[in-house]
């Protein structure tokens, strides 16, 4: 099943299956771009979050706990891009949930 609401989001199957984000520009390719700006003792927490993203769902808790690691330390550096692509994903699930 694929819904559409402004940016391209896919939902494989039902309510607990995976939902893949894919918004212009993506999100795991900005933040992947962002990981290699972000000093090294910063990096383990990106580090850290990219993982448990490539591991669930972005709806899920833990998905949602990295994304807000990863805007912490983007906020901290002053890259408003990885902030908004964040902010603009999680807004894109909120609209996908509430129909």
């Amino acid at each position: 099943m694929t819904f559409h609401h402004g940016d391209n989001i896919t939902q494989i199957g039902n309510h607990n299956s995976v939902t893949k984000y894919h918004g212009v520009p993506d999100l795991h390719a900005v933040i992947a771009a962002f990981r290699e700006r972000v000093p090294a003792p910063d990096r383990e927490s990106v580090d850290s979050s990219l993982a448990v993203l490539r591991e669930h769902d972005l709806a899920d808790e833990p998905a949602r706990q990295a994304l807000r690691t990863i805007a912490g330390v983007a906020a901290m550096l002053g890259d408003t891009p990885v902030i908004d692509a964040i902010r603009s994903a999680t807004e894109a699930l909120g609209r996908l949930r509430d129909g």
